[in-house]
C-alpha cells in the first residue's frame, strides 16, 4: 500500500503544489470550506474556500494523464497544498484515505543532485 502521510510540512509556502495521487474509478472532488454568517438569516452556513477535481482511472484513456504503479494505477493531480492539509486534516479517517486510494506524492530529494 502507498504511504500515506499524515500531514505535510505546513511550513512551506501555501501556494505551492503537491501531486495527489488518485485511484478511485470515476475520480474525486477536494473541497475546503470556511463558516460563514449568513447575512440574509443570521445562521451560519459553509462556503467552498478551494475546490480541485482528481480525474479517476478511467481518465487513464487520456493520455494527457500521468499513471503510476505500485500495484494499481493511479491518476496524479497537482493541487494546492494548502487545500490538500485541509482536505486531509477533514478526512483523515476517511476509507479513500486509510485504504490508500487517495495520497499525496512524497518526492525523495535527487540524492545525486541534492
Amino acid at each position: 500500500m502507498p504511504p500515506v502521510p499524515e500531514r505535510l510540512n505546513a511550513a512551506s509556502d501555501p501556494s505551492s503544489l503537491v501531486k495527489i495521487a488518485c485511484r478511485v474509478n470515476n475520480g474525486l472532488v477536494l473541497e475546503s470550506y470556511a463558516e460563514v454568517m449568513d447575512a440574509s438569516t443570521g445562521l451560519p452556513k459553509f462556503e467552498v474556500t478551494a475546490h480541485a477535481v482528481l480525474p479517476g482511472t478511467h481518465a487513464l484513456r487520456d493520455s494527457s494523464v500521468v499513471a503510476i504503479g505500485d500495484g494499481g494505477e493511479y491518476t496524479v493531480t497537482p493541487v494546492p497544498l494548502a487545500l490538500w492539509e485541509a482536505w486531509l486534516k477533514a478526512n483523515a479517517e476517511n476509507s479513500l484515505v486509510t485504504g490508500g486510494m487517495v495520497y499525496a506524492i512524497v518526492e525523495e530529494p535527487d540524492k545525486e543532485n541534492p
